[in-house]
């Protein structure tokens, strides 16, 4: 028994030789394995640290640029916008308050455009910088013209006067001899209203083109029948309706004349009066 025990852990030279090559191999191959892991440790390690570094350096870019260039919030872009934090509604509330040629003097008025809250309004103000609105109001002043000398690329500046537009209201004052009134303007086809008082903010009129008014109380058929927009029918009626009131109090009661067209009223009123 005890020489069986004996047999079984007894080696011969040869195996022991053999069992110690077989370590060694399994030594190194743990050791191998060991060092890959812990290089596969570093590497991750190394790239976690790496974009730590280019994430700090992104923020402290994002930063500065704004510091480094302070702007005129007036030429605010949607990509500036975006950077300094506003929504899509928020730039283009200011958008289109600058398309109708409006500006903003003070980071109060930015915030009233905008709609932004007072936290960011308090974070992005300091990166505005305004110009000397008092020149720009100045310079304003200077090139306002008169309705009658005024040029066609004149015309141009207001919104929604383009070439056509802007040619149609030159030969119009041509056919007329100069403008005595802005309401003139209606004679253009498709003129706008709005257009209109435009042209009275934009334009001065202290030269119009002076017409020898009609009047009523004293016009015959012939002579109204020669003013634009009446005809023979709604001349008659004029006539008429003088002879039942005995006289007319004031140009504004032709709206009470029957088929007077009243839409051209203010264009008709031009060339008429009392006296």
């Amino acid at each position: 028994m005890n020489k069986f025990f004996k047999s079984q852990f007894f080696f011969s030279k040869n195996q022991r030789v053999g069992i110690f090559c077989l370590l060694t191999i399994v030594f190194f191959i743990q050791l191998l394995l060991y060092f890959k892991d812990k290089s596969k440790f570093i590497n991750k390690e190394q790239s976690f640290n790496d974009l730590e570094v280019l994430n700090s350096k992104l923020d402290l870019e994002q930063k500065n640029i704004f510091v480094l260039h302070p702007f005129n919030p007036n030429f605010l872009t949607d990509y500036k916008g975006y950077q300094l934090g506003l929504n899509i509604t928020e730039i283009d509330n200011v958008l289109e308050y600058r398309s109708k040629g409006l500006w903003i003097n003070s980071n109060g008025k930015f915030k009233e455009v905008s709609g932004i809250s007072d936290s960011l309004m308090i974070k992005i103000s300091k990166y505005f910088k305004y110009p000397d609105f008092k020149s720009i109001v100045k310079f304003k002043k200077k090139i306002i013209k008169d309705f009658n000398l005024a040029t066609a690329r004149d015309f141009m500046h207001i919104k929604g006067i383009g070439p056509y537009y802007s040619k149609s209201i030159i030969k119009l004052r041509q056919d007329l001899g100069g403008f005595t009134d802005f309401t003139q303007l209606k004679l253009i086809k498709g003129f706008k209203e709005d257009l209109i008082e435009e042209f009275k903010s934009s334009f001065s009129n202290k030269n119009p083109k002076q017409i020898i008014k009609l009047n009523i109380n004293e016009a015959t058929l012939e002579e109204l029948v020669l003013v634009d927009f009446i005809d023979y029918e709604v001349a008659y009626n004029i006539i008429d309706y003088r002879l039942l009131i005995e006289r007319y109090d004031s140009v504004k009661q032709l709206t009470k004349v029957e088929d007077f067209p009243l839409d051209k009223y203010d264009l008709i009123e031009l060339y008429l009066s009392i006296e």
